[in-house]
């Protein structure tokens, strides 16, 4: 029985340890540049604008919507090493609404529409 629980444990952690990366120095949550990794910061983030999201230096592949509903930074690691390629051709590639608690604040990324989606919705703000 103690070699089944056991691991279970380990599958448990194995797991859960691929559903976020990020990590957590002071008041930025440091990701891995994933879509997946950068939600996941951002629905974590406390709703009060002290958080900084970072995406580390590198070229992304992102095809659905990030939504950002919390005051929040989303910031790159600097101002010219983020790129951002946006697959998603049928929405917006941030849906970003500050809540009443502060703004969303969004610097150096650079992202590059490589989807056909008809109308420019790929990397829109709303």
């Amino acid at each position: 029985m103690k070699n089944s629980i056991q691991k279970l444990v380990v599958c448990f952690l194995l797991l859960s340890g691929t559903a976020f990366s990020y990590t957590i120095s002071g008041k930025k949550y440091l990701t891995d540049g994933s879509q997946s990794d950068v939600q996941n910061a951002c629905s974590a983030a406390p709703d009060d604008g002290s958080i900084t999201v970072v995406i580390p230096d590198g070229t992304f592949s992102w095809s659905g919507t990030l939504t950002i509903n919390h005051s929040l930074t989303l910031a790159g690691a600097d101002a010219t090493g983020v790129k951002i390629n946006n697959f998603n051709a049928s929405g917006d590639m941030i849906d970003a609404t500050a809540s009443s608690n502060g703004h969303v604040n969004i610097y150096w990324l650079n992202a590059v529409q490589m989807a056909n989606n008809g109308g420019g919705r790929g990397f829109a703000l709303s």
